[in-house]
């Protein structure tokens, strides 16, 4: 019997190859398949999406020479989709226009980047319809007169600092606007207006002081506003809105008795003046905030039958830590509970506070589905077999752990689904060239992006 092995990729239609190499996360990676075969030396030049970020390269340089190579070397005669462009602190102002202007030449639709001054092609763009602009790690500085996209309909700025109270004016024919942790600054108003704008969305909006944010719009149909709770924070909503979509994340409450009447004068206010101006309201905040509604809500909470601890929204690690203890404490004893969600986000994990936690949950109540998504689980499963043993854990879903046992789940006897996401295997003194992973009943087992730990 003769075995024909064939090149099945390579047999696709150049175009829906010219497209999986468009969809790459980052050109770099769709110029390397020219190293393929003769067949493949210029596929990488079709695509229709560009991809440039400085951290994929070791020098300033080098970053340079390579996007001025693909822009050289690409088929002029195909437009520009997409365009992510990310140059980081060290930014070259002759590289930005001699990019944007391609891009702009060439029927740009859609642009993510963090680059400082926009070139008047970018702003007088009439196929330009989205913009995603800034950076997780912010610092950057808006001017008034750098948001003046005449034809836009999709923006987005994220850890930008906005230091004009009314920025969004000039985008006559903006639709979508979404912000997210921004800061405002040099003023204590922020105006959003647009005379075609339809959805807003605020999360995590930083100020100084006080911060008046004023919401008007002729045509604005949805508002949405998540974030930390703070009385400084004034909301003006001018207008009838379809619906209105307010969630408060995480208040940080102190030990202050005055806390829960200076909560209830900020709430019932803000939530009566966004029922006159919205179809559709919708209030949402943590649980254990809802204690301070008033004396019948006082316990309410005490109730639940899930927890869900994330602490990206908390300052520091102190304050998560304090929240997690006093939650565990008056929630009601012997109350089962039905799932933990244990999240410590950014913060430096805290090995006792997990412990805790988990042995209230696993030992004190019985928690049939545990999801500590990106924690760290340390060596604690084998020096604590006694409570992991008994407990009724049905669903486990470990993110970003670091595994110490060959043998995980070999006291989980009850474990019937199980997921494993970009864990490393082994660590310090035990390295595995093999891992169990068994349970009597166990039924459902994902495994994504396993990976060995190496110090």
């Amino acid at each position: 019997m003769v075995i024909i092995h064939s090149d099945r990729l390579s047999n696709l239609p150049d175009s829906i190859i010219h497209e999986v190499l468009s969809r790459l996360d980052n050109t770099k990676e769709a110029v390397k398949t020219c190293i393929l075969s003769k067949n493949w030396t210029h596929h990488w030049t079709y695509v229709h999406s560009l991809s440039f970020h400085y951290k994929s390269f070791k020098t300033g340089m080098a970053f340079e020479e390579f996007v001025l190579h693909v822009l050289q070397h690409r088929q002029h005669s195909i437009n520009i989709r997409k365009l992510r462009f990310f140059l980081g602190a060290k930014q070259n102002q002759c590289l930005i226009n001699g990019v944007l202007d391609h891009a702009m030449l060439r029927q740009l639709k859609e642009l993510e980047t963090d680059v400082y001054s926009f070139p008047s092609s970018l702003l007088e763009s009439r196929t330009l319809q989205t913009v995603n602009y800034g950076d997780s790690s912010g610092g950057f500085i808006v001017r008034s007169n750098s948001m003046n996209f005449a034809w836009l309909k999709n923006l987005q700025l994220t850890g930008v600092h906005l230091d004009c109270n009314d920025l969004f004016s000039s985008c006559s024919n903006l639709e979508n606007l979404r912000l997210t942790d921004c800061r405002v600054s040099n003023t204590e108003i922020l105006n959003i207006n647009s005379p075609r704008l339809v959805q807003l969305i605020i999360t995590d909006i930083r100020y100084d002081n006080g911060l008046i944010i004023i919401i008007s719009g002729p045509k604005l149909k949805r508002f949405e506003f998540k974030w930390m709770y703070n009385p400084s924070l004034v909301l003006e909503i001018r207008g009838k809105l379809n619906e209105v979509k307010l969630e408060m994340r995480y208040p940080l409450f102190s030990r202050d008795t005055n806390n829960g009447k200076e909560f209830q004068d900020f709430i019932i206010p803000l939530a009566k003046s966004v029922q006159e101006h919205a179809k559709f309201f919708n209030l949402t905040f943590n649980f254990y905030v809802t204690c301070v509604l008033s004396k019948q809500w006082r316990y309410h909470w005490t109730n639940v039958h899930a927890l869900n601890f994330d602490g990206s929204g908390f300052r520091n690690q102190s304050a998560f830590a304090y929240f997690v203890t006093n939650v565990l404490h008056h929630r009601k004893p012997r109350l089962n509970l039905v799932k933990l969600r244990f999240y410590y986000g950014n913060k430096v994990s805290d090995l006792a506070l997990m412990i805790r936690v988990l042995y209230y949950a696993i030992y004190l109540t019985g928690s049939k589905t545990w999801n500590p998504i990106w924690g760290f689980l340390s060596g604690w499963l084998n020096r604590c077999p006694s409570f992991i043993s008994c407990s009724s854990i049905t669903t486990v879903t470990l993110c970003g752990v670091r595994i110490f046992s060959c043998g995980l789940l070999k006291w989980f006897f009850k474990i019937k689904n199980l997921t494993l996401i970009e864990c490393w295997v082994g660590g310090w003194s035990w390295r595995a060239d093999t891992i169990e992973v068994s349970s009597p009943i166990l039924v459902n087992l994902v495994i994504s992006d396993l990976a060995m730990y190496s110090s």
